[in-house]
C-alpha cells in the first residue's frame, strides 16, 4: 500500500485537529472567521505536524505564545525600527502558536480547565501590552500628548471590545447557572426549527465598521503600522475609534443578552 504523501497527511491531521467541514455555515460564512480559516489555520497545522510527535505539551506551546506576545510588546517600547520589525515577527508567530496549542491538545487529547483559563488570560494580556509598547515608544520619543493619550485609551479598552462576544457567553453561562435555566436548552421550537434567528447580516456601514475592531483587524493593522513605521496613526485611530465603537456595541450586546435569556434555543446556540 502506497504511503500517503505529505499533503495528504496534513489534510488528515487538519480533520483531527480543526476540521472546518464540521463548523456550522454561519461560522464559515462570517468574514471575521476567514482569516482563521484561510490563513492562520493553514500555517498553524504545519507547525502542529512538525511537533506533534515531540515531547511538547499544549500548555508549553501556550506559555510560549503568551511570552512571545508580551516580549514583542516590550520590544516595541524602545521605538527602534529593527527591534520593532523583530517584535512584529514575534507577535505574528504568537498569533499562529495560539492556534497550535489547541490543535496539539486535540491531537494528543490533553485538555485542562487551567489551560483554558490561561489561554483566555493570554488573549486579554497580549493585545493591551502590544499597544502599551507602542504608547511607551511614543512617550519616550516626545510624540504629541494626544498620541500618548490615544495609546493609553486603546491599550485599556482593546480587550474589552475584541473579547466582548466571549464575555457575553460567559455572562450568559453564569446567568443560566444562577437562574437554573437548563430546561429547553437542547429543545427546538414547536415547528422543529429555532424560534428566532439573526439570519445573514446585510451590509451596512455599522457592520463594516465593526469588523475593524476584531482581533484580526487589530493584529494586521498593528503589524502593518509597525512595518510602515506609522504606529502613531494606529494609536490615533484606535484611541478615538474604540470608545466610539464600544458604547453602541456594548448596548447591542446587552440587547442580545436579554433576547438570549428569553429564547432557550438562541441561548443554546450562543453557548455552543
Amino acid at each position: 500500500m502506497q504511503k500517503p504523501g505529505l499533503f495528504e497527511e496534513i489534510k488528515k491531521l487538519q480533520k483531527i485537529c480543526w476540521n472546518v467541514d464540521e463548523k456550522p455555515p454561519e461560522f464559515v460564512n462570517d468574514p471575521t472567521n476567514w482569516e482563521q480559516i484561510y490563513i492562520t489555520r493553514k500555517i498553524s497545522i504545519w507547525i502542529t505536524y512538525i511537533i506533534k510527535d515531540l515531547p511538547i505539551t499544549p500548555d508549553q506551546v501556550m506559555v510560549t505564545w503568551i511570552a512571545m506576545g508580551v516580549f514583542g510588546g516590550f520590544l516595541l517600547s524602545f521605538g527602534y525600527y529593527p527591534l520593532s520589525l523583530f517584535a512584529a515577527f514575534l507577535i505574528y508567530l504568537s498569533w499562529i502558536l495560539d492556534n497550535v496549542d489547541g490543535e496539539l491538545a486535540r491531537y494528543k487529547k490533553m485538555f485542562s480547565d487551567i489551560a483554558e483559563l490561561l489561554d483566555k488570560l493570554g488573549h486579554e494580556l497580549v493585545f493591551p501590552l502590544v499597544i502599551a509598547g507602542m504608547t511607551v515608544s511614543a512617550y519616550v520619543h516626545d510624540k504629541s500628548p494626544v498620541i500618548v493619550i490615544c495609546g493609553l485609551v486603546a491599550a485599556s479598552m482593546v480587550s474589552a471590545i475584541t473579547m466582548m462576544q466571549n464575555k457575553v457567553k460567559m455572562m450568559l453561562a453564569f446567568r443560566v447557572v444562577e437562574e437554573g435555566r437548563f430546561e429547553g436548552l437542547s429543545k427546538e421550537g414547536d415547528s422543529g426549527t429555532p424560534k428566532s434567528s439573526d439570519g445573514p447580516a446585510s451590509f451596512n456601514f455599522k457592520n463594516a465598521a465593526s469588523k475593524i475592531f476584531t482581533d484580526e483587524a487589530v493584529l494586521y493593522l498593528g503589524l502593518a503600522s509597525i512595518v510602515a513605521d506609522k504606529t502613531d496613526w494606529f494609536l490615533m485611530f484606535y484611541g478615538f475609534g474604540i470608545p466610539l465603537m464600544y458604547v453602541p456595541k456594548y448596548l447591542s450586546r446587552q440587547r442580545y443578552f436579554r433576547r438570549c435569556l428569553q429564547d432557550p434555543e438562541l441561548l443554546r446556540k450562543t453557548l455552543d
